[in-house]
């Protein structure tokens, strides 16, 4: 199995919610996950997020402090955890308190610098996380990988340096295990004290394929097993998070709206050909990341005059949270494409599926390339998937070998249920050669490399 195969198997099972993703990932080490994840989170769009799910990061300050940041009410601390008890006082903006936060629970007991101890809504709560709670150096799960090198880098990129930035984010790349983790920690750490209108301004700098790259970081920072305690000049302390959102991309969004603005538009023009002659123009239902926000209308066009060209909305099924937007992947000489889009959202009728369709430049217009993919790929004649579920069905361009040869990798998950009233799960994994004909047809060579039951 090769590296991009497994990759590509533990992303699969990493975007399946609940009893499915469990089922799969169960098996293998944490370390192995956690490398692949790192590896798919660098990719250009194949980011998103590792699912915006669970909770959040216990990550290690040197305390649980934070600050009001939202409406009028959330600067009202109160006796009781009741929006209408009564109000012990009020805090100014940027006033810095500790908190106290439990799992499930909408309210904070929150610890004013008086002395003055109320209750107030979680949701209210940003972080306060300053450069003074740093000891001088790199962590010593870092150290090895990078010396004193990543704390040199971290410190510019906490000041705004754009070319520490990207060295910083990218350090991400070359880690696993519990480095990937500490790197988790101190992305969340440099993006507060950053704060939202530098690091917007960094994000419309950069392309889209890094921006969604550097999203998935984002929302890593936040997962629960993201970030483990580090040693501070105060003592040696775990942040429970848990309570002040449910998900990620909600901390995100109330608390980093610019940036937000810039990860998940309601309409974006990204995948300019390498001639950048074209482009591909999106519209969603919706802005943010609610999970529901599907394509509604897709369209190649002129780059330069913004002409639609060709309508690509019936050969997208976007919808969801993070993998919303797809992907396109131009072959070299611009006359060819290949468009990823997924439907990733939960108890789908018939499994998550991502999808490729081709389109072809042939004399002046753009057109579909018949794609033969067999929408079983082969189970039909598979003993062991007797009386299967396909949970999902993955297809995804992975590069132009040549101009005219694509190559594509499938990855089918399956599950059979037992008489003990659980189920055997069964991977199926295809390398895949597409050769796209001037009669814009295609002919597949199709190699099974992975063929798995437990």
């Amino acid at each position: 199995m090769t590296q991009n195969q497994q990759l590509w198997s533990w992303r699969s099972a990493r975007q399946i919610q609940g009893k499915q993703a469990n089922n799969e990932v169960s098996r293998h080490s944490a370390e192995a996950r956690n490398r692949l994840i790192r590896m798919n989170l660098s990719s250009a769009r194949r980011s998103l997020i590792v699912a915006l799910s669970l909770s959040f990061t216990h990550f290690a300050i040197a305390e649980n402090r934070g600050v009001i940041d939202g409406p009028d009410e959330c600067a009202n601390v109160r006796a009781e955890k009741r929006s209408d008890a009564g109000i012990v006082t009020k805090l100014k903006t940027g006033e810095a308190f500790t908190f106290e936060s439990k799992e499930g629970d909408e309210w904070c007991r929150v610890t004013l610098a008086s002395k003055k101890v109320g209750w107030m809504q979680c949701s209210c709560i940003r972080l306060f996380i300053t450069k003074k709670d740093w000891p001088h150096g790199t962590p010593p799960e870092l150290a090895g990988t990078f010396g004193q090198e990543y704390y040199k880098v971290m410190r510019r990129a906490e000041s705004g340096d754009k070319g520490a930035l990207k060295k910083f984010f990218a350090f991400g790349e070359k880690l696993d295990g519990a480095g990937a983790e500490n790197h988790d920690g101190v992305v969340l750490r440099v993006i507060h004290i950053l704060g939202d209108a530098r690091l917007a301004e960094f994000l419309r700098g950069q392309s889209p394929a890094y921006q969604a790259g550097l999203e998935g970081s984002f929302q890593a920072s936040l997962e629960p097993d993201a970030g483990v305690p580090w040693e501070s000049g105060r003592g040696n302390t775990a942040v429970g998070l848990d309570a002040l959102y449910s998900n990620s991309a909600e901390y995100l969004r109330r608390h980093f709206p610019k940036t937000w603005e810039v990860l998940f538009p309601r309409e974006t023009i990204n995948w300019p050909s390498p001639d950048g002659r074209y482009a591909i123009h999106k519209w969603f239902s919706e802005a943010g990341d609610t999970g529901e926000a599907k394509v509604v209308r897709a369209e190649l066009i002129e780059k330069a005059t913004g002409k639609a060209l060709l309508d690509l909305t019936t050969s997208d099924i976007g919808k969801g949270s993070w993998d919303r937007d797809g992907e396109v992947l131009w072959a070299p000489d611009s006359k060819r494409f290949a468009y990823l889009s997924s439907d990733l959202t939960a108890m789908r009728a018939g499994g998550l599926k991502k999808q490729t369709a081709v389109f072809q430049l042939t004399g002046q217009a753009f057109g579909k390339v018949e794609l033969p993919l067999a929408e079983k790929s082969g189970a039909e004649g598979d003993a062991k998937l007797s009386g299967a579920t396909l949970i999902h069905d993955f297809v995804e361009p992975v590069g132009w070998e040549t101009p005219t040869v694509l190559k594509i990798a499938r990855h089918d998950y399956y599950q059979t249920p037992d008489k003990s009233g659980s189920s055997r799960d069964s991977v199926r994994v295809y390398d895949i050669k597409a050769t796209i004909g001037a009669d814009d047809k295609a002919t597949m060579d199709t190699k099974l490399v992975e063929k798995e039951s437990y």
